[in-house]
């Protein structure tokens, strides 16, 4: 998800856009909804943070949503401000704006929530998010620092034990050459060394691709290539 994708997201005309359902495969980025983008994080993310019976169990799937759920703040301060905060009423089964949200029954004491409710004040004071860090000081944090070359505040490396990694080296043995495995640092030095030997990989491409892409950089056996 890009920061062009969320300004296209935040800049839809109405809760009606912005809201499922809406073609989020059809080649068109500009017509996706921001539950579209949502789901398309999953795919890239892949492993236990794609299939809806495990996505909650993946660790970044709290602050995956957390991040959302300010997206939607900012939308819908948008539009109280603009007088257009009506719930979407799409004519779709169970999805009406005094229909029970579909979770009712899952948790005590919500019987009675709407999906209007979930889009009332009630509900949104109970959560507040601080403006997102910007460059060139990251909001002062210590967490942080400026990338001058995307100007986006990215989260520091945290500094822990040294991970060793397996690299298979030919070596001249009396029974010709064969191959012996050594444990070396594992580092952007040793990634960029084995790029330089055998070329770039194949599997490079774009970081942000069509919505739903399974990037291989990321997932599957390609990591372990590294």
């Amino acid at each position: 998800m890009s920061r062009q994708d969320i300004q296209m997201a935040l800049s839809k005309p109405s809760y009606f856009e912005f809201t499922e359902p809406s073609p989020c495969y059809n080649g068109n980025r500009y017509a996706y909804s921001m539950e579209c983008l949502h789901d398309g994080t999953h795919v890239w993310l892949g492993g236990t943070a794609e299939p809806t019976a495990t996505a909650s169990f993946d660790p970044i799937f709290y602050p995956l949503h957390a991040f959302v759920d300010k997206i939607f703040g900012l939308f819908r301060r948008r539009m109280i401000q603009e007088g257009n905060a009506v719930y979407p009423d799409k004519q779709i089964t169970g999805h009406a704006p005094r229909d029970r949200m579909l979770f009712y029954n899952t948790f005590p004491g919500i019987e009675s929530l709407t999906h209007e409710d979930g889009y009332g004040e009630n509900l949104d004071q109970l959560v507040s998010y601080t403006s997102t860090p910007s460059c060139p000081n990251c909001a002062g944090s210590d967490d942080l620092y400026c990338d001058t070359t995307q100007n986006i505040c990215v989260s520091r490396t945290r500094q822990g034990p040294q991970n060793m990694a397996v690299n298979r080296v030919p070596m001249r043995t009396n029974d010709g050459i064969e191959t012996a495995e050594m444990m070396e640092p594992d580092s952007p030095v040793r990634v960029q060394r084995i790029m330089n030997r055998f070329g770039a990989f194949s599997i490079r491409g774009p970081m942000f691709g069509p919505v739903g892409m399974r990037d291989r950089r990321t997932t599957g056996i390609s990591m372990r290539f590294m």
